[in-house]
Order: structure tokens, then sequence, then C-alpha cells
């Protein structure tokens, strides 16, 4: 229906094809990046002190750095398959789903509902995972949304520019 491309491929093939692999590595970046991003914004927002001075510091650093070049120079330098770009995206995409999940966790931790589970005799791993990260499920859920659309955007610029999954496979880059 798209007709065919200069190499006399079927361009609408080429499409669904691309829109496989493409939603494969972003779908999977994205769970990648939600486990890391969620698990030290949730400890860091709940735990406090040193934990979060350590984690937030680690997040501020590699926020300063450019995540697109890092995974150009790493793409250039190693050419990356599929499950490299899914590692490369996912392990640079955690950053801003932790900062996120940081202050909501901070705002959690002041709650009756905690305070009650604390003065129990709950331990502060079983607060978390069963007080703090249950409620942080819709936050998760936008920053998945958000960070799939972001994942999804940075393959196709990677690939776009020549380093990314090369022909003939095929993706929206």
């Amino acid at each position: 229906w798209f007709g065919t491309d200069e190499n006399g491929r079927d361009v609408l093939h080429r499409i669904l094809s691309g829109a496989q692999t493409t939603l494969i590595i972003g779908i999977t970046s994205t769970v990648i990046s939600i486990a890391i991003g969620s698990l030290l914004g949730a400890s860091s927002g709940f735990f406090g002190g040193g934990v979060d001075d350590v984690i937030m510091r680690t997040t501020d650093l590699a926020l300063a750095l450019p995540t697109l070049f890092v995974i150009l120079v790493y793409s250039t330098l190693i050419r990356p398959g599929i499950s490299q770009l899914i590692l490369l995206i996912g392990l640079t995409g955690w950053m801003p789903v932790a900062r996120v999940i940081r202050g909501s966790a901070r705002e959690l931790s002041m709650r009756q509902f905690v305070v009650a589970a604390e003065a129990y005799g709950a331990s502060r791993g079983h607060i978390l995972r069963k007080h703090i990260l249950p409620n942080l499920r819709n936050i998760i859920a936008v920053s998945a949304t958000i960070q799939l659309s972001r994942a999804i955007l940075t393959e196709a610029t990677i690939s776009f520019l020549g380093v990314g999954i090369q022909p003939p496979d095929a993706t929206w880059g």
C-alpha cells in the first residue's frame, strides 16, 4: 500500500516490522528505567539522611551528562545490537524517575499510616515494601508512560543518525 523504497523493499512491511523492534526496545528499556528509578527514588525518599544524599548526588551527576551524547558515543565505539541498545537506553533513563518518586516517597513517609506502622514495630523494609511502594503505583505508571515515549524517541534518533539498529533490520528511526 505504501509502495517500495529505492531498494525495492515493501515500505508498509518495513514500518510494521520496525514497530515491533522499536516497541521491544522501548518497553524493555522502560522496564529497566522504572525498576532502577523506583527502587532508588523510593529508598532515597523513605530513608532520607545519608542514603538520600548519596543517591540524589549520584542522580544529579548522572543528570549532568547528556544522555543522548553518552548513547551516541557508546554506539559509535561499539556497534550495539538490540540488547545493548535496550541496556543503554534503560540505564540512561532512570534519573528523572528517581527524582519524581523520591519527592512522593518523602511526602508519603510522613503520613499517619506510615507513622502508625512504625509505632506498631514494622521494619523499615516492610514499610517500604507494603506501604510506600504500593502508594506510588500511579506515579510509577505516569513515569513509565513518559519514559516509554522517551525511549522510543531516543531509539529512533540513534537509528536515524546511523549508529543504532543497522539495515536490513527495520526500526522507526
